[in-house]
Order: structure tokens, then sequence, then C-alpha cells
């Protein structure tokens, strides 16, 4: 991962996006995920019939993981963000910020304080992971939820001994 792209990552973790295992429910937001993406990509995606049998057929090696973005987490640190000195000073930051604090405030009005922003499968067979399925909200790209799928999945497989992490 990019230096940069991996400490926006990081930024948008403190900002309330998280990385945890996924639900069978979620898979439909998954393949709605794909589906999308294959307009642009021109290919036939998988239904959400085969990735619960991929899933089922490759336990316990198969891991769903799902990237969300918590909106009233997000509110909480850009408020304190706002306030401090160094963003008072700079106008334009503040106003990003700002226009940033707006947008949460009208998720959780929405009743969408939590939104589930990227998907994926990963196989961790011995001391590889192969991750082999990725999809995620095109709305929702400025998050990097895939940069932080990838850096928890990363952290969590080193702590199990894999040395090899194929992002195929």
């Amino acid at each position: 991962i990019k230096k940069k792209v991996y400490k926006k990552a990081l930024r948008n973790m403190k900002l309330g996006v998280s990385v945890r295992e996924g639900k069978l429910e979620e898979l439909k937001t998954f393949v709605q995920f794909a589906n999308d993406l294959s307009k642009t990509q021109h290919f036939i995606p998988k239904s959400e019939e085969y990735f619960r049998k991929y899933l089922q057929m490759l336990q316990p090696y198969a891991k769903f993981v799902v990237t969300e973005i918590d909106y009233q987490k997000r509110l909480e640190v850009l408020t304190a963000d706002s306030q401090s000195k160094a963003m008072q000073k700079d106008k334009e930051a503040l106003a990003a910020v700002l226009k940033n604090m707006e947008v949460c405030q009208q998720m959780i009005d929405s009743g969408q304080s939590k939104v589930m922003i990227c998907g994926a499968i990963y196989l961790h067979i011995g001391k590889k992971v192969y991750n082999m399925y990725l999809y995620n909200s095109k709305d929702h790209v400025d998050a990097t939820p895939s940069a932080c799928s990838h850096i928890v999945m990363m952290e969590q497989m080193k702590l199990a001994g894999v040395t090899d992490f194929d992002f195929v």
C-alpha cells in the first residue's frame, strides 16, 4: 500500500471507518457493490447464492469481512478537529471539515449512522492469505475502504503467523 494511501486510511480509521467480520445477510450489499462495478468494468457479477456457497464450502479458510463507516464517531472527531487552534487559522480546511460534518449529520438524521462501505472475502490457507473478492461503495471512495480492509487483515494475519498476503 502506498504510503500516502496508508496514512489516509489510518486517518479514516480514526474518523470512524472500521473493519469487522461480516454477516451472511450483508452479502446482499456486497453483491450490490459488485453489480455496480460490473457496469463499468463489463463483467458478469456473481450472485448472493454463489458467495453463500463459496463461504460455506471453504470454511474454515474463507473470511468475509466488512468495512463500515460510523458517522456518529466521524462527526465527534471532526467536531473536535474543527475547534482546534490550527483549524481555526486555516479557513479553507475548516470549511472542508464543516462540510464533512454536515454530511455526517445528514446521514445520522436519515437513520444511517453506520453504513457498510466495503466487503471482502479472504482465504487464509497455511501461511498465506489471498484476497479473492473485494467490492466497495463508489460513494465512499474517499474513506479508503479497500486500504482499510487490507491494513486490518494484514495486521490480523501477521499475528496469526501469515508470511504472504496476496492482493490477487
